[in-house]
Formats: structure tokens, sequence, C-alpha cells
């Protein structure tokens, strides 16, 4: 919405704006977006002439200090299911002679780290790309506070790995999480059983040239080859999303061949945002998947220009989920902006 208002000033200001300007909008990011891609691939020559995409889903640390975000972590999605006996048993009776489905499948979880909170699946790290000096830079500038951090989340003790810290190892490196367990019984009281069943959710953010469904598989196939005798595991894989990285221009490392529009439409927009927030933005990756933003660069060609306008309080997928808006309109600003600016230079 902060680009819909932004185009309705823009046209208001110049109706003769020279821009010829599209709106992607489809409703399917968190589970993948599995109609996006035939969509553009049928499409291909209807975005032959689009220069970027423009768009606000990522992340700010405070709504003074704006994030334009140059990277997005991957993902990898699944479901493990472990079965025991056909029903569930009295534990009295059976407890002892039964492999317990939940005991397999935690012990299962547990060997998916190491005491350094590292992966120990063979290869999993196959693909994660060195940090930039310049990255590290940009994101000391954020003077992030991790006692403050701590306070915030409800947590004594953060686990990154070892030679990073947390807000490094949210930005730059890969995560294995377990989304949600269950099985046997979980209501008021006691039920002293061997549950029949037990499962698992798992999701892995991925980076740099990481390919998520070759990762995707070699977790798959750690949890079945550690399966104990006893019990059968079942893995259902999701949806996948592949990494996103583009180096803004002025970078040691930005690409030579970074068309001039788009090193321009970089430029307004660190202009835009200095005009409408009051100081410059940093040039940061996120911890999050949007896995359209790396359809759009394999199947297009084209790279995205990520205006963060959430804070952390927002309390993104959770209660209470918001938005702050002042944030929003200043967010509106500095998009129209960017918008007369890259009109006005062609």
């Amino acid at each position: 919405m902060a680009h819909v208002a932004a185009v309705a000033q823009a046209f208001e200001e110049n109706p003769e704006l020279p821009l010829r300007i599209t709106f992607l909008i489809e409703g399917e990011e968190e589970i993948g977006s599995p109609s996006l891609k035939p969509f553009l691939e049928s499409r291909k020559e209807s975005f032959a002439d689009v220069d970027m995409v423009l768009l606000s889903d990522t992340l700010s640390p405070t709504e003074e200090q704006i994030v334009v975000t140059v990277g997005l972590r991957g993902i990898a999605v699944l479901d493990v299911e472990v079965k025991g006996p056909n029903v569930d048993l009295h534990s009295g009776l059976h407890g002892g002679a039964v492999y317990n489905p939940v005991q397999a499948l935690c012990e299962i979880c547990a060997s998916l780290h190491d005491d350094d909170n590292r992966v120990t699946v063979e290869g999993f790290y196959e693909g994660v790309t060195d940090v930039e000096d310049w990255e590290r830079d940009e994101l000391a500038k954020l003077e992030a506070d991790e006692k403050a951090y701590k306070e915030t989340l409800g947590v004594d003790c953060l686990n990154p790995m070892d030679g990073y810290t947390p807000f490094e190892a949210t930005r730059y490196l890969p995560t294995l999480e377990f989304n949600g367990i269950g099985g046997g019984y979980q209501g008021e009281g006691s039920k002293t059983i061997v549950p029949s069943k037990a499962m698992t959710k798992i999701s892995c953010r991925l980076v740099g040239n990481q390919d998520p469904k070759a990762i995707g598989d070699r977790v798959r196939q750690a949890i079945l080859d550690r399966a104990p005798s006893g019990v059968s595991i079942s893995v259902k894989m999701g949806h996948e999303g592949t990494p996103y990285l583009v180096t803004p221009p002025g970078r040691p490392n930005s690409p030579a061949d970074m068309p001039d529009r788009l090193v321009h439409a970089f430029e307004a927009t660190t202009s835009a945002i200095g005009e409408a927030f009051g100081r410059p933005p940093l040039f940061l990756r996120e911890g999050g998947s949007i896995p359209i933003i790396a359809d759009f660069k394999s199947i297009l060609g084209l790279d995205s220009v990520m205006i963060g306008l959430f804070l952390p309080e927002d309390n993104l997928h959770a209660p209470n989920e918001s938005m702050n808006l002042d944030v929003l309109n200043r967010g509106i600003e500095a998009s129209k902006r960017i918008l007369l600016s890259i009109a006005q230079n062609g």
C-alpha cells in the first residue's frame, strides 16, 4: 500500500510522469508462491522492458534508521513423522519393550546440531559464501545491543555459532530450526502411554549459493539414516526458496556489468530515504525469506530494491502484528521520491 499511495501521489503531482509501472500482487508468499513461477515463465515477454522491482516486505531496526535489504535467506521445509506401534500402548504393560517414537524423534532432532549449534548434516554448508568486509562494517553501524536484544526476546543467553555475533548469524549463516513438535498425550493430567507416533516440522534458512532442493534432500536423508530400529520414519518435503543477494553500487565486489538503470535506482533510493527519514539507509542482508525475489532474478533477470518498512516491535508472524503509521507515511514519501528521481533521470 505504501507504493500504491506513492504512485497515486506521484501522478497527482505530475500526470505526465514518464514511467510505466506495473503492480504485481499475489497471495501465496507464506506457502512458497507455487503459482508465481509458472505465471512469470509464461509471461516473460510482458516483462522484457522492466528495469527493476521495488517493494517493501523487509525489516528496519528503528523508525529513524531504514535498511535497504540486499540479501535474503532461502528456505527448505520438511515435515517429519515417526511411527512405532500401531496404537498407543499402556506404558506399564509395554514400556521398556518397544521403542518410544517421541524418544526416537527427540534423539534424531538432538543429533542434527553439535554443541556449537552447527548443523551436523554432511554437506549442509556447501554453497555458503563469505561475508564481505563492507557488510560487517555496515552491520556495525547498527550498534546493536546484545543485552537489549536478550531483554526484548525474554531469554538469558544467545546461541550463535562460534565466531559470529547473534546479529551476524541471523543474516549471514544458514539454520536448521524445529518449528513444532508433538506426539502422545498432551491434555490436562496424565495418560501413561507409549504413543504410536510423533512429529516435527523443520525449516532450513539458506544463504549464498546454497541449493534449497539439495540441502532439503540432505537433511531428509540424514533423518532417515539416523532412525533407530523399531520405528519407521517418513519425511515430506515442503516449499522451498532460493537465497538472493545483490551488491549495491560502490562496494568493492559490486558487479562491473550492473545496468546503469539499477545503479541509479539504488542512488535514488539512498537519496530519497535520506530526505524522508533524515538519515541515509544501511544496506544489509536480512534473515527472512521472500522466495519470489529469487524467482524475479532467475526467471526475469530482475534485481529488487527492498525498503524495510517493518520494525522489530511490529511482531511479524506473531500476536498483535502491527505497522508504525509514521514509518508508513514516510515510506510513501520515500517511494514517491524514488519514482520521481527515476523519471527525471530517464
